[in-house]
C-alpha cells in the first residue's frame, strides 16, 4: 500500500475512533472569565462522567444581547443580580426545579436573604455576594483623604486613577460620591452621576 493510502485511512481511522462509545453529557456554561478555577471544571467533569463546555462574556450587557440575539443551550447562566429580573421578563430564564436542587434552601446562609432580588430561588441562585471597593497604594496618594466615592473628583489623582469599565460600578459610584441610592431610577441624579 502506497504511503498516502496508509495516511488516508490512518486520518479516517481517527477521525471516527473518538465517536465510538457513549457519547458523555455536557454542560454548557455562559459566565465571567475566570469566575470557575479550572481544576474545578476538571474534578467536576470527573465525578459526574460529563464534558464541562464554557463560554465567557465581559459585561451583563455583551451576555443579555448575545442571549437575546439567539444564542442559546446554555445549563448555567452567571449574570449579575441586576440583570436576572430582565431576563425574567424577556423569558430567558427558565424557573428552577428544586426537585433537583435539594443544598439550595439547605446550605444557603439565611443572613444574605436581604441581599438577593430572588429570596425564593425560583429562577436563579446566589452564586457569591461582592462588594464594590477601590484600593490604592498608601505611598502614592500622600494626604489625600481616601474615604469616600468623591475621591474619584480628587485633581492630586487625575490621571491616575482607573475603573472597571462596568456601567453599574460607573453610574453606581457617581450617584454614591452625590449622596445618592446606588439604586437610583431618578433621571435628574442618573444625568448628573453620568456627567459626573
Amino acid at each position: 500500500m502506497n504511503m498516502i493510502k496508509v495516511l488516508a485511512y490512518g486520518t479516517f481511522a481517527l477521525g471516527i475512533l473518538p465517536g465510538c462509545g457513549p457519547a458523555k453529557p455536557e454542560l454548557h456554561i455562559y459566565t465571567w472569565s475566570d469566575y470557575i478555577a479550572k481544576g474545578v471544571i476538571a474534578k467536576f467533569e470527573k465525578e459526574n462522567g460529563c464534558v464541562v463546555k464554557v463560554d465567557t462574556f465581559d459585561s451583563n450587557e455583551a451576555m443579555f444581547a448575545r442571549l437575546k440575539a439567539g444564542a442559546s443551550g446554555y445549563d448555567i447562566i452567571m449574570p449579575s443580580s441586576y440583570q436576572i429580573p430582565a431576563m425574567i421578563k424577556c423569558g430567558m430564564v427558565l424557573e428552577l426545579d428544586h426537585s433537583k436542587l435539594p443544598n439550595v434552601r439547605r446550605n444557603f446562609d439565611k443572613d444574605y436573604a436581604a441581599c438577593i432580588l430572588d429570596p425564593t430561588f425560583d429562577y436563579s441562585v446566589p452564586y457569591s455576594v461582592t462588594y464594590t471597593g477601590f484600593a490604592y497604594r498608601k505611598d502614592k496618594a500622600g494626604d489625600a483623604p481616601i474615604d469616600s466615592w468623591k475621591v474619584f473628583e480628587t485633581d492630586a489623582f487625575k490621571g491616575r486613577m482607573s475603573l472597571l469599565s462596568d456601567m453599574r460600578e460607573t453610574i453606581g459610584g457617581a450617584l454614591k460620591a452625590l449622596g445618592h441610592s446606588l439604586n437610583s431610577t431618578r433621571k435628574d441624579e442618573i444625568d448628573a452621576a453620568a456627567n459626573m
